[in-house]
C-alpha cells in the first residue's frame, strides 16, 4: 500500500497560496509538490506555487510548461516534482450554491483524473492535491480514475533518512583545430560534450564499489578516466581569423550530484551521474551567446573567452537544489 508523507510546512504553503491568491482574485491556482519517491511511497517536502499560466479562470488553470520544466531541472536527479496541487471552489461559494445544504467536497473532476492518469503513466504514485483554502484532499491514480488517500502529515522530515548523496568530480577538455563558423563550432561542441561524457562513464560499465559515508549520508564515486587536473573553470575559448574559428577549446570542472536510496545499484548510480553530467554541461554551455561573440569579433578581437559560471548544490531549503553562480566577466575578447 502506498504511503504518503506530507511535511506540514508544504501543506500550509498550499493553503496559504489558495487563500491569498485563488480566493482573493477569484481564479483557480496551481502549484507543484516537490519531494521524492521511494518505490511506491511518496514524500512531499515542499510546495512551489506556479507564477506563470497559459490559462487561468475561476474553474480552471493551466500552468506554464516552461516554468514546470525549469523547476524540475533545478533539482538533482531523484529529487523533484512528485505531484500537482490546485484549488477548487471555496467553502463560502459552495455553501451559497447549495443554499447552505452541503459543505465543500474534496472531489477530483474528470479533467483532474485525466491530468493525473497522464502523469501517472511515468510514475503511478504521482500525487494530486485539491484544496479549498481550508483543507486538502489527496488523490492517487487508479484504473477507475482516482482514489482519495490520507497522507501522514508530519512536522519535519529529513530526506537523509531515505536518500544518499552520490557525487563525482569531473575535469575534462575538448578541442578542435579545423576552420568552422562560430555557429558550426557551437554545434560541434554540444555533440562532443555528450560524446565525451558517454565515453567517460562507459569506462565504468563494470560494477564499481561504492563506499557510503554513513555519518554524512554521502558517497563519492571515483572514475578511472584521465583527469585534466589543470582545469580550473568552465570555459569556451575560441581563436578566430576574420569570422572563422580556427581553434576551439571547451573545459569543464563540475561536480555532478544525484540523490538515491542506499540500495541503488552501482550501475544505476553511474547512469544517473552520467545523465546529470550531460544536463549540467549542456545547461552551462547554453550560456554561450553568439551575438555577444560576434560583437567582440566586430571589435577586431581574435581570441574570445566565454565563461559559463558554475552550478552548485544549495542545501538551505527543504530539499537540495541546484544553484547557478554566474561568472564575474562572462565574455572577454582580445585582439591578439
Amino acid at each position: 500500500m502506498t504511503e504518503i508523507v506530507l511535511v506540514n510546512a508544504a501543506k500550509e504553503k498550499i493553503l496559504k497560496h489558495a487563500i491569498e491568491h485563488a480566493k482573493e482574485y477569484g481564479f483557480e491556482i496551481v502549484g507543484w509538490l516537490v519531494g521524492f519517491f521511494e518505490n511506491d511511497d511518496v514524500y512531499v517536502m515542499d510546495a512551489i506555487p506556479a507564477t506563470q499560466y497559459i490559462s487561468q479562470s475561476k474553474y480552471g488553470a493551466e500552468a506554464s510548461p516552461v516554468e514546470e520544466m525549469n523547476l524540475a531541472m533545478s533539482y538533482p536527479r531523484k529529487i523533484g516534482i512528485v505531484g500537482l496541487y490546485h484549488s477548487h471552489p471555496f467553502r463560502e461559494d459552495y455553501l451559497e450554491a447549495t443554499m447552505g445544504k452541503e459543505d465543500t467536497p474534496m472531489f477530483h473532476s474528470e479533467i483532474d483524473d485525466y491530468m493525473l492518469s497522464s502523469r501517472a503513466s511515468k510514475k503511478k504514485s504521482y500525487l494530486s492535491i485539491v484544496t479549498d483554502g481550508y483543507a486538502i484532499g489527496c488523490f492517487l491514480y487508479s484504473p477507475s480514475g482516482s482514489t482519495q488517500v490520507r497522507p501522514s502529515v508530519v512536522e519535519k522530515y529529513d530526506y537523509k533518512n531515505k536518500l544518499i548523496e552520490y557525487f563525482t568530480k569531473l575535469k575534462f577538455v575538448i578541442k578542435k583545430d579545423e576552420p568552422m563558423s562560430i555557429r558550426e563550432t557551437i554545434i560541434w561542441a554540444r555533440e562532443c560534450i555528450v560524446e565525451r561524457l558517454e565515453n567517460i562513464f562507459m569506462r565504468e560499465i563494470k560494477d564499481i564499489e561504492i563506499y557510503i559515508d554513513e555519518a554524512n549520508k554521502k558517497a563519492e564515486i571515483f572514475l578511472s578516466y584521465p583527469v585534466e587536473e589543470t582545469i580550473k573553470e568552465n570555459l569556451f575559448n575560441i581563436q578566430l581569423e576574420k569570422e572563422l574559428v580556427t581553434n576551439a577549446t571547451v573545459t569543464f570542472n563540475i561536480t555532478p550530484t544525484v540523490f538515491s536510496h542506499k540500495n541503488t545499484s552501482a550501475l544505476e548510480i553511474l547512469n544517473l551521474l552520467k545523465d546529470e553530467s550531460i544536463d549540467q554541461c549542456l545547461n552551462l554551455f547554453s550560456k554561450v551567446d553568439v551575438e555577444k561573440i560576434m560583437r567582440e569579433v566586430r571589435r577586431g578581437c581574435r581570441v574570445v573567452d566565454v565563461r559559463f559560471g558554475d552550478l552548485t548544490i544549495d542545501y538551505a531549503g527543504a530539499l537540495p537544489r541546484m544553484k547557478y553562480i554566474p561568472p564575474q566577466r562572462p565574455i572577454f575578447g582580445r585582439k591578439n
